[in-house]
């Protein structure tokens, strides 16, 4: 079941309760489960949940950088698209695949991406 209520509040930590205020008074019950993002996740939150017997499933609001899931603020250059944790792994054949197709041996990335990168580029362009 959906349910929406609309808030003159700018901050979603706040909204939780008088949301599930309103779905209880309509629906004379409360969800079993409810599913929100990070921005209502609140100790606060968390409790009345608790208190309310309502399964969550809510982020709490660092969750994202804690688990470093968040997006860079900064734009990357291209050097970074050759970081190992950027590469293609082919597991069967044991080799990387670089962002511009090309097959990386290990023995590759131990003499260093940058270099690599660089002598691709040049090679592309």
């Amino acid at each position: 079941m959906v349910h929406y209520t609309l808030h003159q509040q700018t901050n979603d930590i706040h909204t939780l309760k008088p949301h599930l205020d309103t779905y209880q008074a309509l629906y004379n019950t409360l969800p079993e489960t409810v599913t929100a993002d990070a921005g209502y996740g609140s100790e606060e939150n968390y409790q009345y949940l608790e208190q309310k017997g309502v399964t969550g499933y809510v982020k709490y609001s660092t969750f994202d950088k804690a688990e470093q899931t968040y997006k860079r603020r900064r734009r990357k250059s291209s050097s970074e698209d050759f970081n190992k944790e950027s590469l293609h792994y082919n597991e069967q054949e044991d080799f990387y695949v670089c962002p511009m197709g090309q097959r990386i041996e290990k023995a590759e990335l131990e003499f260093g991406l940058h270099a690599l990168a660089h002598n691709l580029h040049k090679k592309a362009a």
